[in-house]
């Protein structure tokens, strides 16, 4: 379980509560936060979850991802509510793109986070994520 502190939780990929599908963690220097998180597996419907303990208000996602022709489209959930989608397929590959979700709203303390590949673009040859930093943010009232 993740804790909020200051208003923010930063999110090692790595420190899941569940996955679907094969998820591993690839150190490497050149990706923010030093390494990714991805799933080889590259399977529609992977997903991978994380328990965060927050204070109730309103909160954002943000989420560092890496683009290429075998990306599928991550999608974002809040206690299992879509919050937020993000088309990872570039013909080019390599840019780093930043989803930032909607508004949400938390009431309970504990909420789950998931990151799931559900889609994919027409001209994406997979379902492939790759994943360097998610993060919680309260939003200023």
């Amino acid at each position: 379980e993740l804790v909020a502190g200051f208003g923010r939780v930063n999110i090692v990929p790595m420190n899941v509560s569940g996955t679907v599908g094969t998820w591993t963690w690839v150190s490497d220097s050149a990706y923010y936060a030093s390494g990714y998180w991805w799933n080889p597996s590259a399977a529609q419907n992977d997903e991978s979850s994380y328990q965060v303990r927050l204070p109730p208000g309103e909160y954002r996602v943000f989420g560092v991802f890496n683009t290429a022709p075998s990306r599928g489209i991550a999608t974002i959930e809040f206690d299992d509510v879509d919050v937020g989608t993000i088309d990872l397929y570039s013909s080019s590959g390599g840019l780093v793109d930043v989803l930032n979700s909607q508004v949400i709203t938390v009431v309970s303390t504990v909420t789950k986070l998931t990151l799931a590949i559900k889609t994919k673009n027409g001209s994406s040859s997979g379902y492939r994520c790759v994943l360097s930093a998610l993060e919680i943010m309260e939003t200023p009232t």
